[in-house]
């Protein structure tokens, strides 16, 4: 397994996403939010959530906005600065 997710780091670094995967990957996480959004409890925990965290209570609303503005380039850019080999950490874990 460590393995296999070292080799899809290392393509994700190289190759980037391919667009319909961005594109799936803009659905899937918009539409959860908009499902965790449709009954008033959903609603208050988002709204008090960017309230508590210093990004007002309707940052849902431009949400959708920043979620379709992120770019393939910029998928590759944070792969490359954040998935760095010489910096990765593997935990091992065995039963006892």
């Amino acid at each position: 397994v460590d393995q296999e997710l070292s080799q899809e780091i290392q393509s994700l670094r190289q190759n980037g996403l391919a667009e319909a995967e961005i594109k799936r990957a803009k659905a899937k996480i918009l539409g959860q939010k908009k499902i965790a959004r449709q009954n008033l409890g959903g609603m208050a925990l988002v709204s008090a959530l960017d309230e508590l965290y210093g990004f007002g209570y309707k940052r849902w609303e431009e949400e959708e906005t920043e979620y379709q503005a992120i770019t393939l380039e910029a998928v590759r850019t944070a792969a490359n600065t954040y998935f760095q080999p010489n910096r990765a950490i593997h935990t091992l874990i065995t039963p006892n």
